[in-house]
């Protein structure tokens, strides 16, 4: 393969997403209560201070969930964008992003960490794409993610010719 394939591929809420997100907040909500349980005199401070904790994280669980809305992140070969669907479904309003890594890889899904032009180090998106939403588009999508843009692995950036 000369470069990475181009690729448009929605991104967003999942039923997998869901799942895994409900059964991380009822997993850590089971684990404060098999904690107060086992100890049966843990102290009250303690149990507040664990369900605080755990009302947090589910705060952040519930924040990510919101801002998983369904995106299109295209590559052209060169550059990664992200855009929002029209009304066909397509993408459309394209935001270029400076940055795109994996963070989390489970084969058939990933979380991605996203930055755009511009925008300073901290200003991270996070990405969830799941292979059910194209599987047929999959494989295209994860060879772009992990294959290096054509200029960096050795062949100048192509120019686009004049019409």
């Amino acid at each position: 393969m000369k470069g990475a394939p181009i690729v448009h591929y929605p991104v967003g809420r999942t039923p997998a997403l869901g799942a895994a997100l409900a059964a991380l907040g009822a997993g850590s909500l089971l684990a404060v209560a098999g904690g107060w349980w086992a100890q049966g005199t843990l102290a009250y401070w303690r149990l507040g201070g664990s369900l605080a904790l755990w009302l947090a994280s589910a705060g952040g669980l519930w924040h990510f969930w919101r801002g998983q809305t369904r995106r299109w992140l295209v590559f052209d070969g060169e550059r990664w964008s992200l855009g929002e669907p029209d009304a066909g479904g397509r993408p459309t309003r394209l935001v270029p992003l400076a940055d795109v890594s994996v963070a989390l890889d489970m084969q058939r899904n990933l979380l991605l960490s996203v930055r755009a032009d511009g925008a300073g180090p901290l200003a991270r998106r996070w990405l969830w794409a799941g292979r059910q939403a194209a599987s047929r588009h999959w494989h295209l999508l994860r060879s772009a993610l992990h294959s290096p843009p054509a200029h960096a692995a050795g062949e100048p950036p192509q120019q686009a010719q004049p019409a």
